[in-house]
């Protein structure tokens, strides 16, 4: 990138808004020290009790190919295995890198990366927020994220999932592109969600904003800046596609279309394919994909487009559970989900009124006195039309409803036709409603209160709305939740924008900014795991004590004498996943996260790379007496004898250790 270009993107960073400057350099440092006082506070408590927790199973691949581009200079250019059995990229594995630089201790490995991307999600919540709504609100949203419980969670984990950073980073950078007229802005904003996707590919939506923002409000778009912008994330992508090239690029083809590449005789790979995993409620062989929502390729283009986006009535439970589903923050104070889910949604139907002009005003006043009937008596026949019949032939996948569905949607078209008849009995008063409330918001007394605006609020709403209802229309079940987690950076600053920009656009007493910023902020802070840190904290020291895997590694590595190499086997309770995916990747196998501690920190390698954990040349044997995951998901075993040959050694909590006699 030229150097002027570069310098434009570093004085975008700290430039104020064009008609809110900043005063002085004081009150710069004064923003810069809180947004590093959040960070150091929201670190001081994720980190609490690191000693206790190991590396979670799916951050092995990315550990291993960190290593491998430290001592062989290789290249990451895969990472896990996604629920559908496919690759993911290795973009995880470059965050991994700091953290093997710096620590012996694959406990330690994923917080550096973290703890550099949570303070950087943070620098941009403060840019973005500030953009539009002034430095109090980006205060705010700041102190809200850094404290939440989302927020929390992406402070200490490089759990492979859609990182907030690209996301908040990407939005910045498109509204600069759109401010400053700049196509630089463009290929930035282009490079963070290429990085972005890189990490993991759930924030694949986002890109949709960019067209979005093109259409409404026509900034350049010079040739020269948005092709060296995509060189350099296709540059990014390259390891991944030319490994994908190899394989003909199954593994996106999977994740795009949704089908799985587990094969139906997996078994194959284990050492002995007779054996079973069950589960403790004794169901067999799961494999924890999501082949439950996933087509073969084989399926027809219209079973295929059902699946990528299935009916709405058959995701009323995900759209539900999608509005609301990072607003669960406290469970302490009943209500809170809904009640943060509505103030979102509201507060983006405000803000994007309040860029309208008083005439604009008018506009959308008289489309409300057009559609409003319209759109009842639209109601009121597909309450009519939405039947058993019409979704059974149409929309079902295989023609068939169950008894529960089919009472479900006679419940729906009931609230249907209801709604239809109330909002035409109540369109007059309705319309009036509407009438006050637009002229109140976009009036010229309402646009010369806002005093902190520097950026058309629209574009906001439009980079938060647009990715969210893709999600909805694409999440599997309400089970995935966590792939609208990368979503709450910009929930925040709509939340914080609610109790600073938006009452002041209705006239409210300044008290009332000052109670809703407190209420925001017990709402959000006082979370379950903030208080069981501190909890932690008083009573077992801010470090924690090692876990029982430590213990038994520890334990068993003290028994090799220095031996660099040894068979141990688990009959421990697990994912299904471990043993299942060996027919995929080999780097799969029950007890691999214990064979990482044992290389990591003795450099001891197992010998036993049997799939099921266990092999008949083991030399010790772990045995885990009772599941310690509460994820039913977790607690899947093979029932397999113990030799007598095996003594036991020593326990540590629900693990005994035995060695061959």
């Amino acid at each position: 990138m030229q150097r002027s270009n570069f310098r434009t993107l570093v004085e975008a960073l700290f430039e104020a808004p064009p008609d809110k400057p900043f005063s002085g350099r004081r009150n710069t440092a004064a923003c810069i020290l809180v947004v590093l006082v959040i960070t150091g506070t929201g670190l001081l408590f994720e980190l609490q009790g690191w000693r206790t927790r190991i590396p979670t199973f799916d951050l092995l691949p990315y550990i291993d190919s960190a290593h491998q581009l430290i001592t062989n200079g290789r290249l990451p250019d895969r990472g896990t295995l996604t629920s559908y059995a496919s690759y993911a990229p290795p973009g995880t594995a470059w965050l991994m890198v700091p953290g093997l630089l710096l620590f012996t201790d694959p406990r330690l490995y994923e917080y550096p990366g973290s703890a550099i991307l949570y303070f950087g999600t943070l620098v941009g919540i403060f840019l973005l927020a500030r953009a539009y709504f002034g430095v109090g609100c980006a205060l705010l949203a700041v102190a809200i994220y850094g404290l939440s419980r989302v927020g929390l969670f992406y402070a200490a984990s490089l759990w492979p999932r859609g990182h907030p950073f690209f996301y908040v980073w990407m939005a910045y950078w498109t509204t600069c592109w759109v401010m400053r007229r700049n196509t630089t802005y463009l290929a930035a904003a282009i490079v963070t969600w290429a990085a972005g996707m890189y990490v993991f590919m759930e924030i694949a939506p986002a890109i949709f904003i960019l067209p979005a923002a093109w259409l409404l409000y026509r900034p350049p778009l010079k040739v020269g800046p948005s092709l060296l912008g995509t060189i350099l994330a296709l540059a990014i992508w390259y390891p991944y596609l030319r490994f994908e090239f190899t394989r003909n690029f199954v593994d996106l083809r999977s994740q795009v279309l949704r089908h799985t590449n587990m094969p139906d005789n997996y078994k194959e790979s284990w050492c002995d394919p007779k054996l079973n995993l069950v589960n403790v409620d004794g169901t067999h062989d799961p494999s924890n994909i999501d082949s439950d929502q996933a087509v073969k390729v084989t399926d027809g283009i219209w079973t295929k487009a059902l699946t990528l986006v299935q009916p709405l009535w058959g995701r009323r439970n995900v759209i539900a559970a999608g509005l609301f589903s990072n607003f669960q923050q406290n469970p302490y104070i009943p209500g809170t989900r809904i009640a943060l889910g509505v103030l979102v949604l509201i507060s983006l139907i405000v803000l994007s009124v309040s860029a309208t002009s008083a005439g604009a005003a008018e506009i959308i006043v008289r489309r409300w006195r057009f559609w409003l009937p319209r759109f009842a008596g639209g109601m009121i026949l597909f309450g009519v039309l939405w039947n058993e019949f019409f979704i059974a032939r149409y929309l079902s996948l295989r023609g068939i409803l169950e008894a529960s569905t089919i009472l479900s949607i006679r419940w729906e078209q009931g609230i249907a036709v209801l709604i239809g008849i109330t909002l035409l009995m109540l369109r007059s008063r309705i319309i009036v409603v509407v009438d006050h409330f637009v002229h109140r918001v976009a009036s010229p007394a309402g646009v010369g209160a806002r005093t902190t605006q520097c950026a058309d609020v629209r574009l906001l709403a439009l980079s938060l709305i647009i990715p969210w209802l893709i999600l909805l229309l694409i999440v599997e079940d309400a089970n995935r939740m966590e792939r609208l987690w990368w979503l709450w950076p910009l929930q925040v600053i709509v939340l914080a924008a609610s109790v600073t920009h938006v009452l002041s656009l209705l006239r409210a007493p300044r008290l009332f900014t000052w109670i809703g910023s407190l209420a925001l902020i017990v709402m959000l802070l006082a979370t379950p795991s903030m208080l069981s840190r501190s909890e932690a904290w008083l009573q077992t020291g801010w470090a924690g004590s090692d876990s029982e895997e430590i213990r038994v590694v520890d334990y068993v590595a003290s028994r090799l004498k220095g031996q660099n190499q040894t068979a141990i086997g688990y009959q421990i309770f697990t994912w299904g996943f471990n043993a299942t995916y060996n027919a995929v990747d080999p780097l799969y196998k029950v007890g691999a996260d214990l064979d990482l501690l044992f290389k990591h920190r003795y450099g001891v390698s197992n010998t036993n790379r049997c799939a099921e954990g266990v092999s008949p040349d083991d030399e010790f044997r772990i045995v885990q007496t009772r599941p310690t995951l509460t994820n039913p998901a977790g607690k899947h075993y093979f029932n397999i004898s113990l030799d007598r040959n095996f003594i036991l050694l020593r326990q540590f909590g629900a693990y005994q250790v035995f060695e061959r006699g």
